[in-house]
């Protein structure tokens, strides 16, 4: 399946609301980045104007950083609603950031919700 630019990116309003639901259904949760970052030259960050939203980076590093829904609601909470959620860095079309669980992966963000500054 071809996955295609989402024509209106998601805003922060979006992305909270989004997150803070899939909170109340799951509970607070380590987020992961999908496929798998296996080495820093496939790290990248998403960004909502000029601060830093999310690091994605390998599921250890991601831990280690306290990368979970209840830190990426404080963080959004902190932002205004309008602009949208962006990446500066080629980013596969497969991508996606959510969580695991015993039903198996449960999506947060995915490649066509993000607005490619670079093209």
């Amino acid at each position: 399946m071809e996955v295609t630019e989402y024509t209106k990116p998601m805003t922060v309003e979006m992305l909270l609301d989004a997150v803070k639901s899939q909170y109340l259904l799951w509970g607070d949760r380590q987020l992961v980045v999908r496929p798998e970052i296996t080495d820093v030259s496939g790290e990248f960050e998403l960004f909502v104007a000029n601060s830093t939203l999310l690091c994605c980076l390998d599921d250890n590093e991601m831990r280690d950083e306290g990368s979970t829904l209840a830190s990426l609601i404080k963080c959004l909470e902190d932002l205004p609603p309008e602009p949208v959620i962006r990446v500066i860095h080629d980013i596969s079309p497969d991508f996606k950031v959510g969580f695991d669980t015993e039903d198996g992966f449960i999506e947060v963000i995915n490649y066509s919700e993000v607005y490619k500054a670079n093209k």
